[in-house]
């Protein structure tokens, strides 16, 4: 295998080898991170429509923004409640961490929901469409995860 290796110096290496370049960690967990909410956001799409009678377009990639700010705003309250029983100014500085964290997931729902086709109203969906719905979803993840076994 061959590949062009940009070193922190100036010009270009090239290596020769049968091993595979080390692979960006960021991007390969931004991306587990999407296919898992997308797996989780296709199969709560009939729940949501069921209950609220609407989806949400871009909560697939809301969930990644709010989803890790959630352990932080947990974990602010968690430091608020347990220091908060000693020092009330320390409670009062943890608890502002987690009251604007709150405020900017708030923030990003209300733009996201000004976003054109943000929420789409379903009504609510009758009982064979929901059995068709994770029919086709069983499938789908079944042929997902043979695909997955053949590669290996």
């Amino acid at each position: 295998t061959v590949w062009l290796d940009l070193p922190q110096g100036s010009g270009y290496q090239m290596k020769v080898s049968g091993e595979k370049p080390p692979e960006n960690k960021w991007k390969k967990r931004l991306m587990e991170s999407f296919l898992m909410s997308l797996s989780v956001n296709l199969v709560l799409i009939p729940v949501t429509a069921s209950i609220y009678y609407e989806i949400s377009l871009y909560s697939v990639f809301l969930n990644l923004l709010v989803i890790p700010l959630m352990s932080i705003v947990l974990g602010s309250g968690l430091a608020c409640a347990i220091l908060g029983l000693f020092r009330v100014i320390l409670g009062r500085f943890l608890a502002g961490l987690g009251v604007y964290l709150v405020r900017f997931i708030q923030w990003a729902c209300t733009v996201t929901d000004a976003l054109p086709w943000s929420i789409i109203v379903t009504g609510h969906p009758e009982p064979w469409r929901l059995v068709l719905y994770y029919g086709v979803l069983l499938v789908l993840f079944a042929w997902i995860r043979l695909h997955e076994c053949r590669k290996r």
